[in-house]
């Protein structure tokens, strides 16, 4: 906690530093990107300060905890949306939802929303209960939704409800370490820590589940994330249900049951494993689902203004939001170096040394890195493997979070994107499509290097505009070689090799121009 206050308040005064210096030295003459970049400068320092302030007082303050009454252990029901996937996929989470280890009465449910004979026979043969229910409509919230009455049916006074993921896997004792919470009032849904099967896609999904959500616990700002929940029926039944004005149901019903004195607690224990999507294709899917379903609530529900919610809970929101927002500055800070090159703008027109630049802006870099490096630290999460998955993600899906912002903002609060199933099983073609943006965005730092190093040598942001070029081109990298991950091996070298060559490249130019510099 010391360490990570020092290189807070460290990383603060650096980027107030770096400000200051940056508004002397930059040429006002060129409005149109002095004014861009400063403001975007400004912006990340900002967000900086806010984001740490909020973690300071979630760290400062008590670990919440409600009331709690002696009960006998409450009737559970597990339910298992499926909507088309692979029988073998929901085999395998039926047989670790049937394993599971409770005392109180437990019963297993299928809700298939296709309707599918082959699910329908395989629950049965499992001995657990089937339902489906048409006509189908609003994905899987409405799926849910439709499956409840039934298990209200059949379970009279059932009290809770654990939802599962087709292709999850629950440990056997989740019950054990997530049953003590149901017994405080007014508990409305209990999430567990989850852990997936990891595979070469870029995920931020250790960062989340480790140091984020940890935090938001800490002052009763915690959201469910789909499946590994537990979901108190009576709560959902004020409610009406899992919502379905959002794309999908968690992040939504979470925010509607906290707005009506619900509360949410966090397991910090890994008792669920899940199916990261399958290949980039479905990330890109998922991961913009996401973006719209937190800008959506964002724009047309502004948390911040609902005095329902307790501050901590409506700035946690906001802070979700907020991270997708951050896109619009970033894609400017990489715009930027381009057109310095392209049309040899002087951004700078008082450096004494090109290199002053790092000099400033280095020690604040280094200090934002520290504070994520303590974080994880704190939580005994690895940080060099886990970081860079996390940049990579974040750069290559720029683009996505902008369409969402820009989508989400013109289509209204009345019209939701369309919700797609992300993908179990990776699609075997190679997924240029998924990754064009990104392609053009890396070969058009490549070229722009080159570019700037033989037409314009003499531009005083020539190596600084560079080596932002190269960083944003590596973090690119992974979310390019993404998309021939489900190729065959010899297609993914010769794929991997050009993209490195490129950039090994672009690595030259620079060395060629830190030579004559020195020299």
């Amino acid at each position: 906690m010391l360490l990570w206050r020092t290189s807070y308040l460290l990383a603060i005064c650096a980027g107030i530093n770096y400000l200051f210096w940056l508004s002397g030295v930059i040429d006002w003459h060129v409005w149109f990107l002095a004014i861009p970049f400063f403001v975007c400068e400004l912006w990340f320092i900002i967000n900086f300060l806010c984001t740490g302030i909020l973690a300071f007082a979630r760290e400062t303050r008590k670990h919440w905890r409600s009331d709690t009454a002696a009960s006998p252990l409450p009737s559970v029901a597990v339910l298992i949306p499926v909507c088309g996937e692979a029988k073998d996929i929901v085999s395998s989470t039926i047989d670790s939802a049937l394993a599971i280890s409770y005392a109180g009465d437990i019963k297993v449910f299928v809700t298939d929303d296709k309707g599918s004979s082959d699910i329908r026979d395989l629950a049965r043969q499992k001995g657990v209960v089937y339902l489906t229910h048409p006509p189908h409509g609003e994905a899987k919230a409405g799926n849910m939704n439709r499956a409840i009455p039934g298990i209200m049916a059949m379970i009279p006074g059932v009290q809770w409800l654990l939802v599962i993921d087709s292709g999850d896997i629950v440990d056997p004792d989740i019950l054990k370490y997530s049953a003590p919470y149901f017994a405080e009032n007014r508990v409305g849904f209990v999430q567990v820590q989850r852990r997936f099967n990891m595979n070469n896609l870029p995920s931020d999904t250790g960062y989340f589940y480790d140091v984020i959500v940890p935090k938001r616990d800490r002052c009763d700002a915690t959201f469910s994330c789909g499946s590994g929940a537990f979901w108190k029926i009576e709560a959902l039944m004020e409610l009406g249900g899992f919502s379905t004005w959002n794309i999908v149901e968690d992040y939504t019903t979470s925010y509607e049951l906290q707005k009506k004195g619900w509360h949410g607690r966090y397991v910090l224990k890994a008792l669920h494993i899940g199916i990261c999507a399958a290949d980039i294709n479905g990330l890109v899917r998922q991961r913009y689902q996401w973006a719209c379903d937190a800008l959506r609530l964002a724009f047309w529900k502004n948390p911040l203004r609902d005095k329902t919610l307790a501050l901590p809970i409506r700035w946690a929101y906001v802070e979700v939001a907020a991270s997708y927002l951050l896109a619009f500055p970033v894609f400017v800070i990489r715009t930027i170096p381009l057109i310095v090159l392209w049309f040899d703008f002087p951004l700078f027109h008082l450096l004494e040394r090109e290199l002053d630049y790092w000099v400033y802006f280095t020690p604040f870099f280094c200090s934002r890195m520290l504070c994520d490096f303590t974080e994880f630290f704190a939580q005994k999460t690895p940080f060099c493997r886990l970081w860079g998955k996390q940049l990579s993600l974040h750069e290559g899906l720029i683009p996505l979070y902008i369409m969402a912002a820009v989508q989400t903002f013109a289509h209204g609060p009345e019209k939701k994107p369309r919700y797609h199933v992300t993908p179990k099983v990776a699609d075997t073609r190679f997924q240029l499509y998924a990754v064009r943006f990104q392609i053009m965005w890396f070969c058009l730092n490549i070229l722009t290097i080159m570019y700037g190093y033989n037409y314009h040598p003499t531009n005083p942001w020539l190596i600084t505009a560079t080596i932002w070029l190269l960083y944003s081109s590596l973090l690119l990298m992974p979310f390019i070689s993404a998309a021939a991950a489900t190729m065959y091996r010899g297609f993914r070298v010769c794929w991997n090799a050009t993209l490195i060559m490129a950039w090994l490249g672009g690595l030259s130019v620079l060395a060629l121009e830190l030579i004559k510099y020195f020299n």
